[in-house]
């Protein structure tokens, strides 16, 4: 209908995706994009749909999964840093950039391909103690959550993105936003240093600056699709056994477990921090869920029905937002299919995938058929051929099919712009910053937490602080196998290195031989033989610890005067002698007064209980097994690094509850200010002000978390009233409101937080506009500024009324008026009184001043009791009538008389 106007509308779209791939940022989904989507979509066979819906895991070979790739043109290939450390050979032969890139594109690879997702999945497990071939390992969330610092957070999320970037992946899963409130170190189910905290708006906020930094440091060009949608915070187990259950009200799920999400898939805010996707789980949510046997991610109800209460999912979803599923073979899921575990239907789980809307399909953890029949490769390619074939015959299949595609080709022309230009090649590394190691070590400084003891540290006996020349130290490591790995001889070089004698540190320790180290499993195995010789039951013992090796350990610990243990979680089911430390603080040997025991948490710091803690010398948090922290630990153990962070999650074993060491510290002095207002200027009634805490600090010494609520009190000293409250919230630690100055006089506002924390009064005298001559055309218009009435100003006014209608009904009573006469005028008085009261109360009449300087109502009189008197004066105006004949009678009796 308007050609120029749809080419302009055009032109606009396009500038705006131009202008954000320049400033390597992704763009929204605009019109321009969407149609460019639609066409694509439109050339697709049903096959290539249904295929790009799809992401496979590595399966036998790289290669095995790039050539399933280019045949049934799958939409991606996931990897996990598991999978990939563990054919590291592989990666650091050849590279990990060529393996991605030869997972993305075919040989003879040509414009027209659609280009394929490579994505890490960063959700199973946590930081990696090595990173992949050429990358930082980076810190755990839960260490990046003990600093307490955003700009941890956002320079790691740099770090990361940069490097995934120049990796050539597309795509992170990842971070977790799950809100961890009730640690349970007993359950499979629990997330540990995953998460990155307890409190959910902390959890917003540093999430949103790791994604903000993953996309700043990758110039746009990787994707965020954070989990667990929508929050398994609170799962009791894990979905390596079942189907867990989360039951919080809808409420809670919006107060706690939804809130981080709620804020990174908020289209109001900039792009850098607005998460492409978001990775459904496969939890069970009674209220969210009309169907509560199915996990939510397999549930189109419970999907799509967030989006009520969720306010911002629709839009983000309209604006190009989109699900990915968790793997659709996870036991859990299998279970749920089957039962007893004898025929797992791929296909009923990839189409309630699709139903419920998620738009990305995780074929992963899949494996063979159970029954012998098909191998993992091909139930892959069954699956697409027959949704392809479901495509062409069910509506509901291909409107599904269609919807989701549309997304997923959306964000990958944002991805790879080049892909519509005809481009080949991989774009230009991203240029490393330099200051990556720098980055990791502030956060590692920044996150040790001392957590017991919570004063001075306590040492037993009269022995130093600090090991000194001639003391013995013991390093006892939880170095199990795998990519979380501690490294004993790690501890051992570090400490030579800094305090060792022979030119190689400041001579701390007297000689090399004063320093070892032993893994958690040697400890088991030599309290295995102490329990067997002492007549104990035997727990059983490493094979791989010889004899020899157990007397060694023996003599370390009757020697050591110093036994520092470094501790990750406690499973003995899953981590055979990680529970060492535990068997230990049972023994006489933990509380020897000639000897100090130190614990580092490499890990969640709640493993350890109360009386466990209490025969440690102190009890230290780290969160994160890599290189840095191991530095950390070693310098926190000689005293050269002050313990700077706070726990993100509650530790019960030291009374550290996270909900209460938020709240306002009760100690700190808050005072309020005036925005924009020059001391030395006074404010004037009728004029708006604002109001601005200062910065509110928990009793951890940080902001407290945003929307902790604020009441502002304002007290009339002149009056000796108190007017109505203003509640406000927080910001990054700052409350602050907008307020009208309706009374002339001094006002004292003070600011009250729930704890009971207030702060000092601010007084400020308010003056009164009239007293400045205004303009003419002011002059000429009465000012209509509500009046701030008490019940005791609206009961006056209520008396004055029926005292006005009283006056009214028995006014010229020798008249000869009907009794039905006389209520009729005393109804109209009462109603002409509330007239007046209005009028006054919300601004539309004031006795005020009047040109030529002549002055209604005095100015030290206040003007809430001009109130009363308007609604006398209207009480009065029935009687008027009356009065005119009397006067009129007075006159016509004088000429007479005259």
């Amino acid at each position: 209908m308007f050609p120029r106007l749809d080419l302009f509308f055009r032109k606009v779209g396009a500038i705006v995706i131009v202008t954000a791939l320049v400033a390597g940022l992704p763009a929204p989904r605009t019109g321009l994009a969407q149609s460019q989507a639609d066409a694509i979509v439109a050339s697709m066979t049903p096959r290539q749909r249904v295929g790009q819906l799809f992401i496979v895991p590595p399966l036998e070979s790289y290669e095995r999964a790039a050539e399933l790739v280019r045949s049934m043109e799958i939409g991606g290939v996931v990897l996990d840093e598991t999978a990939i450390l563990a054919r590291a050979d592989d990666a650091e032969a050849v590279g990990i950039n060529t393996l991605v890139a030869g997972l993305r594109s075919a040989p003879d690879e040509s414009a027209d391909e659609i280009p394929a997702f490579v994505i890490l999945d960063a959700l199973r497990g946590g930081a990696a103690a090595r990173g992949l071939a050429g990358m930082t390992p980076i810190p755990s969330a839960m260490a990046i959550g003990a600093t307490w610092r955003t700009e941890h957070a956002s320079a790691v999320g740099a770090i990361r993105g940069r490097e995934l970037a120049n990796a050539g992946f597309d795509m992170l899963l990842g971070p977790s936003l799950d809100v961890l409130r009730e640690p349970r170190p007993e359950s499979s189910g629990d997330l540990g240093p995953r998460v990155f905290g307890g409190d959910p708006a902390w959890v917003g906020r540093l999430g949103s600056a790791y994604v903000e930094g993953i996309h700043v440091g990758s110039g746009g060009r990787v994707a965020v699709a954070a989990g667990n949608f929508p929050g398994i915070g609170a799962a009791d187990r894990s979905l390596t056994e079942e189907l867990p259950i989360v039951d919080r009200s809808l409420e809670e799920l919006l107060a706690v477990e939804l809130r981080p999400f709620e804020e990174l898939i908020d289209t109001a805010q900039g792009v850098e921090r607005l998460v492409e996707g978001l990775v459904t789980t496969h939890v069970r949510y009674p209220a969210l869920q009309q169907q509560t046997d199915r996990p939510l991610s397999l549930d189109g109800s419970g999907l799509s029905g967030l989006q009520l209460p969720l306010t911002s999912l629709g839009p983000w979803r309209q604006s190009g937002g989109i699900f990915v599923s968790a793997g659709l073979g996870l036991p859990a899921v299998r279970r749920y299919v089957d039962p007893e575990l004898t025929g797992f239907s791929v296909r009923r789980v990839v189409l309630e995938a699709l139903l419920a809307g998620n738009d990305l399909l995780m074929l992963t953890d899949l494996g063979p058929d159970p029954s012998g029949g098909l191998s993992e490769v091909e139930r892959i390619e069954d699956v697409v051929e027959w949704l392809a074939a479901e495509y062409q015959q069910d509506e509901a299949v291909r409107e599904a099919v269609d919807a989701a595609l549309g997304r997923v080709i959306s964000l990958k022309l944002r991805l790879h712009p080049e892909w519509l230009s005809g481009a080949t090649g991989q774009p230009e590394p991203l240029p490393p910053s330099g200051s990556e190691g720098e980055v990791i070590a502030a956060v590692a400084r920044d996150a040790l937490t001392k957590l017991s003891p919570t004063g001075g540290a306590q040492p037993r006996g009269t022995r130093p602080t600090s090991p000194q020349p001639g003391d013995q130290l013991l390093f006892v490591v939880d170095a199990r196998p795998g990519r979380h790995a501690l490294d004993p001889a790690r501890f051992v070089d570090i400490t030579l290195a800094r305090y060792g004698p022979d030119g190689r540190g400041t001579a701390r320790l007297q000689g090399a031989e004063d320093v070892g180290a032993i893994t958690f499993a040697e400890l088991g195995a030599w309290l295995t033989v102490q329990d067997s010789e002492n007549g104990g039951d035997i727990l059983g013992s490493d094979p791989a610890v010889s004899a020899n090796r157990v007397v060694e350990i023996g003599d370390w610990i009757d020697r050591a005067t110093w036994i520092v243990f470094a501790m990750r979680d406690v499973r003995p089911n899953v981590a055979p002698g990680s529970d060492a430390l535990k068997r230990f603080l049972g023994t006489s040997r933990a509380e020897s007064v000639d000897r100090q025991v130190i614990a580092f948490a490499f890990d969640a710091p709640y493993h350890l209980d109360t009386t466990e803690i209490a025969k440690l010398t102190a009890l230290y948090g780290l969160y994160s097994p890599i290189d840095p922290f191991v530095d950390v630990a070693v310098r926190a153990v000689f005293g050269d690094v002050t313990a700077a962070g706070a726990s993100p999650v509650s530790v019960p074993g030291v009374g550290y509850d996270l909900p209460q060491r938020l709240r306002p510290d009760p100690r700190q002095v808050v005072t309020i200010e005036i925005v924009g207002l020059d001391p030395d200027d006074s404010l004037q009634r009728g004029a708006n002000f604002t109001l601005r805490t200062s910065a509110i600090l928990d009793s951890n010494g940080h902001r407290v978390p945003d929307d902790t609520q604020v009441t502002f009190r304002t007290y009339d000293r002149a009056e000796g009233v108190y007017l109505p409250d203003a509640v406000s919230t927080t910001d990054d630690g700052i409350a602050t409101v907008t307020l009208a100055s309706e009374r002339t006089g001094m006002l004292e506002v003070t600011a009250e937080l729930e704890n009971g924390l207030k702060s000092a009064p601010l007084i400020n005298a308010i003056g009164d506009t009239s007293a400045y001559p205004p303009s003419a055309p002011e002059a000429l218009m009465p000012a209509l500024a509500p009046l701030l009435v008490d019940w005791g100003i609206l009961l006056l006014c209520l008396t004055l009324m029926m005292i006005g209608g009283m006056i009214v009904f028995g006014a010229d009573i020798g008249e000869a008026r009907t009794p039905s006469r006389r209520l009729r005028l005393f109804l109209l008085s009462l109603a002409f009184g509330l007239a007046g009261y209005l009028l006054a109360v919300v601004g539309g009449l004031r006795l005020s001043q009047l040109p030529g300087n002549v002055r209604l109502w005095p100015a030290e009189w206040h003007p809430v009791y001009q109130a009363p008197v308007l609604s006398a004066l209207f009480a009065l105006i029935p009687i008027a009538p009356t009065l005119f004949r009397a006067l009129l009678a007075a006159w016509r009796s004088g000429r007479t008389a005259r």
